[in-house]
């Protein structure tokens, strides 16, 4: 009985094994003979057909990367309160950049934590995935390493093409209470950007803020207004409920205070409005559209675990398996499955949309 077993759970993996390689074959196929070769609605075809069958039939667009939860500062609402750390290494990481850019690398790759730029590797990484032919590398940052302006010119020039910085209010109080620094630092690093992009003509640097009960919609428009000053890009969300409760009490806000601050923002538009607005998160609304992170998108954290978002269960971790492996596996499949089913019930601000766009749907 045991040796049937056996001779199954064997037979089982070559079947696996066998249709890792089939896969491996048509992803090289589809991204050489459709994706680059075929006009946009075969990019269509093959991405919903990824979508219901559950098959990546052609590589992520996007790479999203936790490098640590280690961080420079304290932010008061910060989704990682405990500061663990990281267990990437430059190694791993960059297998996970080979793999991809074996088939074709992704066209954008996102840097976050904690604080990435505080992570050992960081500048390795940047002129690695840039050197991989990674063409937008964002930057989501505190920005206090900014202000020295060497770093800052080394990293632009190593690759960096986009900076996200963290601000909701231009009071100064209010600024050192919710991101642990004083206000008179940001303002270098404000500076700093400004002499950045006069040097670095392509780059882009936006002023990212988060909608709580303590940032009201003046400290929103106020920090919207210096974007506008500067030719900064803009970008807000609401808080995301964390998994301390403290934390949630302080800065969630109620729906009729949202509704309340909704009100006040009339400033907004186009899809920043439609985002923060929106009641539900568009991607389960009546089922109408459909979320396709399964197939556009990796997110790879600190502890080396690959999900499609941060909010999705892990399809496996890097420090055991290989990318490929994890991505084209069962798990993952089971859980495209999951999402295409519309079983998920995530109200983040997703950011399939983008991914969308990197496929020039």
């Amino acid at each position: 009985m045991s040796g049937r077993k056996d001779l199954k759970k064997q037979n089982m993996q070559f079947i696996l094994q066998k249709s890792k390689f089939k896969l491996r074959r048509l992803l090289r196929k589809v991204e050489k003979n459709v994706v680059m070769n075929e006009p946009s609605k075969d990019i269509h075809y093959w991405l919903e057909k990824s979508y219901y069958d559950c098959i990546p039939y052609f590589p992520p667009v996007k790479l999203d990367i936790c490098l640590t939860t280690a961080c420079n500062t304290k932010c008061a609402y910060c989704w990682q309160q405990e500061k663990k750390g990281s267990l990437l290494t430059f190694d791993a990481v960059s297998k996970v950049i080979d793999a991809m850019r074996a088939i074709k690398p992704p066209k954008k790759l996102s840097l976050t934590g904690g604080e990435p730029t505080i992570w050992p590797d960081f500048e390795r990484l940047v002129n690695y995935a840039s050197n991989s032919g990674i063409k937008n590398i964002l930057l989501c940052t505190n920005g206090r390493r900014l202000v020295d302006l060497n770093f800052a010119n080394k990293i632009v020039a190593l690759g960096v093409t986009d900076i996200n910085i963290s601000v909701d209010t231009l009071n100064p109080e209010k600024f050192k209470m919710l991101r642990g620094y004083d206000f008179s630092e940001f303002e270098k690093i404000v500076h700093n950007c400004i002499l950045l992009k006069k040097k670095y003509r392509g780059l882009s640097v936006a002023l990212c803020s988060v909608m709580s009960k303590l940032v009201t919609p003046e400290d929103l428009l106020a920090v919207r207004n210096l974007s506008n000053k500067y030719k900064f890009g803009y970008f807000m969300q609401t808080f995301d409920k964390t998994d301390y409760v403290e934390v949630n009490n302080t800065f969630m806000l109620t729906k009729e205070e949202r509704d309340t601050y909704n009100k006040k923002l009339d400033w907004l538009d186009g899809k920043l409005h439609d985002t923060v607005s929106r009641d539900i998160n568009p991607l389960i609304e009546d089922g109408k559209i459909k979320c396709y992170k399964g197939i556009t998108t990796v997110k790879l954290s600190s502890d080396g675990s690959i999900a499609f978002c941060w909010n999705s269960q892990t399809i496996g971790n890097i420090l055991h398996d290989p990318f490929i492996d994890i991505w084209t596996s069962a798990r993952a499949r089971e859980t495209r499955k999951y999402i295409r089913d519309k079983k998920c019930s995530c109200d983040f601000d997703c950011d399939i949309f983008e991914s969308l766009e990197l496929l020039d749907l």
